[in-house]
């Protein structure tokens, strides 16, 4: 699955397919009363079988792929939330489901550390299918890969991102998500960690770059 993304903030954009249909985005607002967090809503297109959609004669929309990827609406249903502590990005809070009620998981809790990337260590987690997974964060973009022992830059990556370019001196293109198939059932964990280990990434990749402009 290719997704292109219409920024180059994974945790304020639109993700849409080749076609230009959305089927994900991510909204990112500020809690009222504080200057401490950031809300990261990440939320699915419905499909038109959820929807009850019609077509001109009065027929009810076919369930197959073909049909639903032509009539997709951009009507959506939340998926999760990551309440990012700008402060302390360990103490945010990442939360999976419908419900942005519940408590959530703070990623302190939620991902160990093992090895190392450009920007630290990586960040392995457990998926809701009980798999286990790693972040690495690299120079210039994040990878998820199955757990495995030994250098991760011999296995080939489950989720790649890539940053897009703004078309000073090349073709301007977009930012983009490379995703394995086989994984549709815990994509929306794989994207509700991306958006948070590529936000910590970013972070840290700014902090070094202001460190060494002042230097």
């Amino acid at each position: 699955m290719l997704l292109l993304l219409s920024s180059h903030k994974p945790w304020n954009a639109t993700y849409t397919n080749e076609s230009g249909q959305a089927l994900f985005k991510c909204e990112s607002k500020s809690p009222s009363n504080t200057l401490r967090r950031r809300a990261f809503t990440l939320y699915r297109t419905l499909a038109p079988s959820e929807l009850g959609w019609r077509g001109e004669q009065g027929e009810t929309s076919s369930s197959t792929v073909s049909e639903e990827a032509k009539y997709l609406k951009d009507e959506f249903e939340v998926l999760g939330q990551i309440v990012y502590d700008v402060w302390n990005m360990e103490k945010s809070v990442l939360k999976f489901g419908q419900d942005l009620s519940v408590e959530g998981m703070v990623a302190r809790d939620m991902f160990s550390k093992a090895g190392w990337g450009f920007y630290g260590r990586n960040r392995t987690f457990t998926a809701p299918n009980g798999e286990q997974f790693t972040w690495s964060m690299g120079a210039a973009s994040c990878s998820l890969y199955p757990v495995a022992e030994g250098d991760l830059q011999h296995v080939e990556p489950i989720l790649k991102f890539q940053q897009g370019t703004m078309g000073f001196f090349s073709k301007r293109r977009p930012s983009t998500l490379e995703i394995k198939d086989g994984y549709e059932g815990v994509l929306p964990s794989f994207l509700l960690t991306f958006i948070y280990m590529e936000r910590v990434r970013t972070e840290r990749e700014t902090a070094t770059q202001q460190a060494a402009a002042a230097s």
